[in-house]
């Protein structure tokens, strides 16, 4: 499936809303999609946003539980995180502490 590399900035955008949160790029040469085309789509793989404000930060980056009789606490760098980051962050720290678990009890059997 062929694709195209795009370096877009808000300093070459068609149009900036005045609060910037919003650009307009035009793509040159426009991208044009033949009227035989099943299921096409176009797809943001990877972005990055510079200036953005935080929503995880020391006053908010602790999530402290008790699991297997033991408190954990699982702590999240800050910076600016979806739900589906949160989510996948800590579905792997609950996996590593599972399998920790799992092997103290094994080793307690011995």
């Amino acid at each position: 499936m062929p694709h195209v590399t795009l370096l877009v900035s808000s300093a070459n955008a068609s149009s900036v809303s005045t609060d910037k949160s919003e650009i307009t790029y035009r793509l040159k040469p426009a991208l044009n999609i033949p009227k035989d085309a099943k299921n096409a789509s176009i797809q943001v793989n990877n972005s990055r946003i510079w200036f953005n404000t935080p929503n995880v930060n020391s006053t908010n980056n602790v999530l402290q539980f008790v699991m297997g009789g033991s408190t954990r606490n699982w702590t999240a760098d800050h910076g600016l995180y979806s739900l589906g980051d949160i989510n996948t962050s800590l579905a792997y720290f609950l996996h590593t502490e599972t399998t920790s678990l799992y092997l103290l009890y094994i080793n307690k059997k011995k």
